[in-house]
């Protein structure tokens, strides 16, 4: 009898654990993720979010696999002329924040459209909106640097 005590005691110990780590996993894979349909719909955020600096960023190679919560820090750019295939090279250089092509709440739907088009030549694809506290200009037509970015959104039009 005392055996089949401890062995059922086993069981409801294992049984319980197995539950309360199904419903951590599943908390862990819940992902919070703001996502844009239309340029209507991020004119509209970025209208009622104003305050800090947002840019559109054109996410490539390695960058694509990740999954951003919003809040989530993007990693700083690299410092280099054409960065596009060396997410790999971690003894590279980086810039003070993380590459994009700037958006405000002052432009019009047709304008975000054109900078969404822009951030797609450098894009496997996927396409996010950062935000930041400070900004710098960058090396190319129409960057911007965003210092400490973080996830907004993503852009799916």
């Amino acid at each position: 009898m005392q055996k089949y005590r401890k062995r059922l005691k086993y069981l409801l110990t294992t049984a319980i654990i197995r539950c309360i780590i199904k419903v951590q996993i599943k908390e862990v894979e819940e992902i919070k993720m703001t996502t844009f349909a239309s340029a209507e719909e991020l004119e509209s955020y970025l209208e009622d979010n104003c305050g800090g600096y947002y840019a559109v960023r054109g996410l490539s190679g390695y960058n694509t696999t990740v999954s951003y919560n919003d809040g989530d820090e993007i990693a700083k750019s690299f410092d280099l002329y054409d960065d596009r295939g060396t997410e790999y090279r971690e003894d590279a250089k980086r810039l003070n924040g993380t590459s994009g092509i700037e958006v405000s709440d002052m432009m019009y739907s047709d304008e975000i459209m054109s900078v969404v088009d822009r951030a797609r030549k450098y894009s496997n694809g996927r396409i996010i909106l950062m935000r930041g506290e400070k900004r710098e200009d960058g090396e190319d037509n129409k960057e911007v640097i965003i210092c400490g970015a973080t996830f907004c959104g993503e852009i799916r039009f």
